[in-house]
């Protein structure tokens, strides 16, 4: 059976949350951590898929971060829990093609 490490954290920026979503996929990977589950909420932000045109980004003044998964564009805030799973695969797979 594995390990899963949960780590609530908060209110957290998005990028400071990708930053530590990038270390423990490092830690992970190189197993010298378990695998890991991060809950949190983010500040009101606009997260883009590579999908997402520009026609879809609000233009009120609410952030929008491009970001390198999938799909069209999400909103975070306050109040909307986020669960980042970071898991060591046994057989890994390119599954932005999937």
């Amino acid at each position: 059976m594995s390990t899963l490490a949960i780590e609530r954290i908060g209110l957290r920026e998005y990028e400071s949350a990708l930053e530590l979503q990038r270390k423990i996929h490092c830690d992970v990977t190189g197993r010298t951590s378990p695998n890991t589950l991060l809950l949190l909420e983010h500040p009101s932000i606009f997260t883009a898929g590579k999908r997402t045109l520009d026609s879809e980004k609000p233009v009120d003044g609410t952030p929008v971060i491009n970001v390198d998964r999938g799909g069209k564009i999400t909103w975070h805030g306050p109040g909307q829990l986020v669960g980042y799973p970071i898991v060591r695969l046994a057989n890994p797979h390119e599954l932005v093609g999937f």
